[in-house]
């Protein structure tokens, strides 16, 4: 898109097309004819806020506080596409291919995508239509993915798409997708008035942390905690993973059924009871909707058989009665623990939604699309939930189901396949995505080939249609010594060529055939190519089914030095970290308590020296300093929570200086940022720190049980991010991508789970869901339905594992499995020979039959090569001029001919006889289950900040006593008392005149301006008695904020909180109990005086603070940039002199750079840093010597001495690192157009407020370039 065509597009718009298709009149809205009741006259209009039953149209004004009306804004009679975007698609063609561009946005539509077809893309791309065609409010939209990692990458890419239109809207700036400027040629053919897409674009930007994009669990938190008076639920309630309520449940069960078997002597009965896992079967139970709990049974498979009849009869009246009494008794012992698990939120929802509709109206009335990614991996319970809630058409919503039933393989985490082929038969309109866009083409062919006959999916009913290539993603290249390219083979089968292979040798000698070829193409990576780019580790995966599987794979590359990630399986709360985080947080809730602050000092937070323990004078001094620390960290935690809390603790206790170099070191800096973060998401549940800490005690214990699944969330994270091999399951790889995948043990197949089945799920006679508890042991093989189910998703898991490939794909095959008649590797078992064949059941069939249907499906593959030809002829032209010098093999033009050619290679391979050995000694084993080994870290790594740059670059004349104090107060420039006090010979006539100079100064006044609300600030106002605290008209934040700021001035006052009981206590009049002493009453009004200056001040053009609301600012905001300088060392030096910074080195920023913002704050349309100074400018003994004229304090405020001072004081090291960190903020946030909304920094000398001066403003344009040249010198 040209710039030119946007001001065309902007030029030609109608002069009477209307802004939008709402009518004119403020109180009724026009409805469009299709939305109209067919009963109803055609002059027929909707009342602003009311709802039409039973045929629901909930339209509203914006403005009045409703939803935007849900129209589109192309007029009907919209004329044809233009520029290849296709013409709108009616219901008339129900399941025809998704039209990106102009697919209807009305309606329930259920979108199946194969994998690489862009699933996820196209539920972001009609987020933006939703946007920009019918102006629906980014907040009205309801987006529900199935958990927290895709939610968090889903708001990251809508957020991007948003920001790339708007750029291309406002200042033609052409995205790199070409699809949206496609979709912007389309929204000019339809005339949309421009300035009504701009601004509905500004504000989707503008309030997107309004966005509700949720996983199904917090939806329905979200839901039960946002209406809890109309869901007839309460507040503080707890949530979390299952819990000791459920054995506390089943010991009261059998004390009670000890009783009674007492009484009626069936005590074999009971003996057999206390066999069951009751614990476990009821969490199955309280999983389940209540209306399903009904038709639970215990199946009598597995019952005892060595029970009499009379024991018999009472087992199963003891089984009958758990069922009933069990559920209720700790759904009481929940409520009672004001505690409920994830499940919970789920059933409470459902039962909440369905029994209430009064309460499903109004969630329902707060959005008017919605859209489920991974719908495949529903389950009856999430289903019934978006069911009730907006599965009728009546209501009017729009919604979008997204999903592939191939990829649904989450069994084990109640996911239901049968609950979404019901649902996919209720929704009307279906659509497809048949066009892939990871894959390359040869891959592609491989795949359409292998799944597309009949019967590939078994019984499931999943059709597989065949999906089109992108012809423009190169294969693998692999260039010689020459400079000569060819393709890799894109489908690499490996046949074991070797008779009686030993069944514990045989996945050995597979991963060091995986390693060897690994480490090869590594160490000729340059000769690599993927995607026209050099080959990384990170672009190989090895994907296996369980974590064991992995192990051999693991010690292979690690043998040959690979570099290699294998994601933990192991429980952050189960590490050392964890217990060293509860210890600190015990002191912090309890700083009192010297035993509490004695073993935070052993932990490597806090980390004293021996000479601390030895040493009495030294050890008490330390104890007192750490419970000062302690109860400012708490005080923190209060106000900002336990993140901010412990950052300034790590600061103060320097714990990332002292462990980044330290072995194992980085491991505990991740461990404890993690732990911190999980623990900042329960502070708000647990009330209090001594909450929170019983609830981390507990999560300790339950870290340390390994026969309990750990949530992803609570799963030990990697401490680097390297690129490096990878080594993960199958289910774990489900949505990703690697350009080359292995799979080994991918024929030989192993029996399926046989694991005693503890439920499962069946159909009752009624048709309806149920769930079916076994009391004993059975195994899947005495249940067909579960055998059956296995066999389905194994084949499914298949279908995942292939399709993590773009490239590449290596498949591991054993045709050679019998050991002297005796068959070692049972193929009756291998999903891959279960498609291959489209059965169910291979039991009995014959080596011959196995090698028949592959060979049947070799030469299928083999007689379509030619068809490759003009593509890679193609590609090979686009490769050559992408890079000069490189030359197309003439060979590779020529059509594959034989199994070993250009695009698939079928090959034997046999054992190394000189393999290496992978066993390593316990010595070098690496520590498992640690994800992966320790990275090396740099130890000259160091923690630097502008203090620190500052003193190492014009330290020689700096106090360093001096500046360490001001470092640890937060108050760099601070003065020596006495000094200041020597140095102050014309007399300071601003507010703070009287006030004693130096660091506790300087910590005072940041502190009173970051407690201080500035919007509409009154001292009198802040100051407020307990009786106007306590008015019950106002809001809890409001009450909690002004309690905040005025037990703080108080302080300050000389008065305490009991002193203000009064709406006079301020007054002479007051008793003298209640007033203020002498001195009190004076920095009262010196406090007035020095907000009213400061807050009143115009800091930019048409704004002062007092302005500012709450919700625009940020105060003290701290950082930690990792740093990493990479400019030769004379480019270094060259770039530091640039700034005035001579002589600094690389190693004097390699490491992190750390700081705390004073304040972060949005004013005229940009973002913008403050930082408070109290420097006394007029006692500055350089500023008298530059200004001998001066005789008025004022004078040393005007802006030529501002500037001059701040050169002196060194400055600008301060607010360009400041300004780099808010840029990087930004780009997080808004992407790369992050600066152009930063407007720059401000330093705020407050005493020359009083004279209306001391403010400068460096505005960021003026000082861009040296960001820029101290972002290269950070480096990346």
């Amino acid at each position: 898109m040209k710039e030119k065509d946007l001001q065309v597009w902007q030029d030609e718009v109608p002069a009477d097309f209307p802004s939008s298709e709402i009518g004119g009149n403020e109180d009724w809205i026009e409805v469009p004819p299709e939305d109209m009741p067919s009963d109803l006259p055609d002059d027929w209009a909707l009342p602003v806020g009311e709802e039409f039953e039973p045929d629901v149209f909930f339209a509203a004004s914006a403005a009045d506080g409703f939803a935007p009306v849900a129209e589109e804004l192309a007029p009907a009679a919209a004329g044809p596409a233009q520029s290849g975007a296709a013409e709108p698609q009616t219901d008339d063609d129900p399941n025809g291919d998704f039209k990106l561009l102009d697919d209807p946005l009305r309606g329930r539509t259920l979108i199946e995508a194969s994998a690489g077809t862009g699933k996820t893309y196209s539920l972001e791309h009609i987020v933006l239509r939703l946007v920009v065609e019918r102006g629906i409010a980014i907040g009205r939209m309801l987006v529900v993915t199935f958990t927290k990692a895709a939610t968090a990458e889903l708001k990251s890419r809508i957020r991007g798409k948003l920001i790339a239109v708007r750029k291309l809207v406002t200042e033609g700036v052409p995205p790199t997708d070409k699809n949206l400027l496609e979709q912007f040629e389309r929204w000019r053919d339809l005339d949309l008035d421009p300035d009504l897409v701009r601004e509905r674009l500004d504000r989707a930007v503008r309030e997107f942390d309004d966005a509700v994009i949720l996983t199904i669990h917090s939806f329905c938190q979200k839901t039960l905690s946002d209406f809890v008076f109309t869901s007839g639920g309460s507040y503080g309630v707890d949530s979390g993973e299952e819990n000791d309520l459920l054995d506390r449940t089943a010991e009261e069960f059998l004390r009670l059924e000890a009783r009674r078997a007492n009484e009626n002597g069936c005590t074999e009965a009971f003996r057999a009871l206390q066999t069951l896992k009751l614990n476990k079967a009821l969490s199955k139970l309280a999983a389940e909707p209540e209306s399903a709990r009904k038709r639970a049974i215990f199946s009598e498979e597995g019952f005892p058989m060595n029970l009499d009849a009379e024991n018999a009869a009472a087992y199963e009246e003891m089984l009958g009665r758990f069922l009933t009494w069990a559920p209720a008794r700790y759904e009481a012992l929940k409520r009672e623990a004001s505690y409920q698990t994830f499940d919970d939120m789920l059933v409470r929802a459902e039962a909440g939604l369905k029994a209430d509709p009064a309460f499903a109206a109004v969630v329902r009335s707060h959005y008017d699309v919605v859209l489920i990614d991974e719908f495949q991996d529903t389950d009856p319970l999430q289903y019934g939930i978006f069911s009730t809630l907006f599965g009728d058409p009546a209501y009017g919503k729009t919604v979008f189901f997204v999903g592939d039933p191939k990829q649904a393989i989450y069994s084990f985490r109640n996911a239901d396949f049968e609950t979404y082929r019901k649902a996919s038969d209720e929704i009307g309109r279906h659509r497809k995505l048949a066009k892939n866009f990871r894959t390359t083409p040869v891959l592609m062919h491989f795949f359409n080939l292998f799944f597309e006959r009949p019967g590939t999916f078994l019984g499931s009913g999943i059709r597989y249609d065949a999906v089109a290539a992108n012809d423009d993603r190169p294969p693998l290249i692999r260039v010689d010594e020459n400079g000569v390219f060819r393709p890799e083979p894109a489908l690499v089968v490996r046949l074991g060529d070797f008779e009686k292979p030993p069944k514990d040798k045989l996945f050995q000698w597979e991963a060091d055939d995986i390693a060897d070829e690994i480490s090869t193409m590594l160490s000729e990576r340059d000769r690599h190519f993927v995607k026209g780019r050099p080959l990384r580790p990170g672009d190989i995966a090895i994907l296996v089914r369980t974590r064991d599987d992995g192990m051999p794979l693991y010690d292979a590359l690690l043998a040959r030095s690979v570099k290699v990630r294998f994601p933990s399986d192991k429980n952050v709360f189960g590490t050392e970290e964890a217990k060293e985080l509860c210890t600190v947080l015990e002191a912090m809730a309890m700083p009192s308590e010297r035993g509490f602050l004695e073993a935070a000092r052993a932990t490597r937070i806090v980390g004293d020296g021996l000479s601390t323990y030895t040493d009495e004078k030294k050890r008490t001094e330390r104890l007192v300093f750490l419970r000062g620390v302690m109860e400012a960290a708490a005080d923190r935690a209060r106000r900002s929570g336990l993140t901010a809390a412990f950052g300034e603790l790590f600061r103060v206790c320097e714990t990332e200086r002292r462990l980044l170099p330290a072995a194992g070191g980085e491991r505990a800096l991740a461990n404890y940022r993690q732990l911190i973060e999980l623990l900042f998401g329960m502070q708000q549940s647990a009330k209090t720190l001594s909450g929170l800490v019983r609830r981390f005690e507990k999560l300790i214990a339950n870290g340390s049980d390994k026969k309990t699944t750990v949530p992803d969330e609570y799963k030990v994270r990697p401490d680097s991010n390297d690129d490096r091999v990878v080594i993960q399951t199958i289910h774990s790889s489900k949505g990703l991508e690697y350009p080359i995948v292995y799979l080994p043990a991918c024929w030989w197949g192993r029996p399926y789970k046989q694991t005693a089945v503890s439920m499962v799920h069946e159909r009752d006679g009624a048709g309806e869901r149920r769930l079916v508890l076994f009391p004993g042991e059975v195994k899947p093989n005495d249940l067909p339905e579960v055998k059956r189910a296995q066999i389905e998703e194994s084949v499914r898991l298949l279908y995942v594992a292939f399709t993590r490939a773009s490239a590449r794909l290596t498949l591991y095959g054993l045709p050679k499995w019998n050991t002297g008649g005796k068959k070692l590797y049972d193929h009756s078992c291998s999903a891959f020979f279960h498609a291959l064949a489209a059965r169910e059941n291979l039991e009995g069939w014959s080596r011959g039959e196995y090698l028949a249907v592959w060979d049947d499906f070799r030469k299928g593959m083999l007689g379509s090569a030619e068809e490759f030809a003009d593509v890679w002829a193609k590609t090979a032209e686009h490769f050559a001029a992408e890079h000069p010098g490189m030359t197309v093999d003439p060979e590779t033009l020529k059509p594959q001919t034989d199994e070993t050619g250009l695009y698939w290679s079928i090959a034997p391979w046999a054992p190394r006889e000189d393999g290496v050995k992978v066993q390593l000694k316990p010595s070098e084993a690496p520590a498992l289950p640690e994800p992966e080994p320790a990275r090396r870290v740099d130890p000259f790594w160091v923690q630097t900040s502008y203090t620190a740059l500052k003193k190492g670059l014009f330290g020689a004349h700096l106090d360093a006593h001096r500046d360490e104090r001001a470092t640890l107060s937060g108050e760099d420039e601070a003065e020596d008392d006495e000094t200041q006090e020597s140095r102050r010979t014309i007399a300071d006539g601003s507010p703070m005149a009287r006030w004693r100079s130096g660091a506790a100064l300087g910590v005072t006044i940041h502190r009173l301006f970051e407690v201080v609300d500035f919007y509409g600030f009154e001292c009198r106002r802040v100051l407020a008695t307990d009786e106007e605290l306590t008015d019950p008209g106002l809001l809890d934040e409001v009450r909690r904020n002004r309690l905040r700021q005025r037990n703080y001035l108080l302080s300050i006052l000389g008065a305490t909180p009991d002193l203000v009981r009064r709406g006079e206590s301020f007054s002479d009049e007051a008793p003298g109990e209640d007033r203020l002493s002498p001195e009190g009453a004076k920095r009262l009004e010196e406090l007035r005086a020095l907000f009213d200056s400061v807050l009143s001040l115009p800091i930019l053009p048409d704004f002062c603070l007092k302005d500012l609301k709450a919700e625009g600012r940020r105060s003290e905001y701290g950082f930690l940039l990792h740093t990493k300088p990479n400019l030769p060392k004379a480019v270094f030096a060259k770039k530091a002199e640039s700034l005035g910074w001579k002589g600094l080195t690389p190693e004097q920023l390699s490491g992190y750079l750390t700081g705390s913002i004073d304040l972060l704050f949005e004013a005229n349309g940009k973002i913008w840093i403050l930082d408070w100074k109290t420097d006394n400018l007029a006692a500055n003994a350089a500023l008298r010597e530059a200004f001998p004229d001066a005789e008025d304090w004022r004078d040393f405020y005007t802006e030529d001495a501002v500037k001059l001072h701040m050169k002196e004081a060194h400055y600008d090291i301060q607010y360009l690192c400041y300004l780099a960190a808010a840029k990087r903020l930004l780009r997080a946030r808004l992407g790369e157009g992050a600066e152009e909304r930063l407007g720059g920094a401000l330093y705020f000398f407050v005493r020359g407020a009083s004279a209306e001066r001391g403010v400068a403003v460096l505005p960021y344009e003026d000082v861009a370039e040296r960001v820029k040249i101290l972002e290269e010198m950070l480096g990346d």
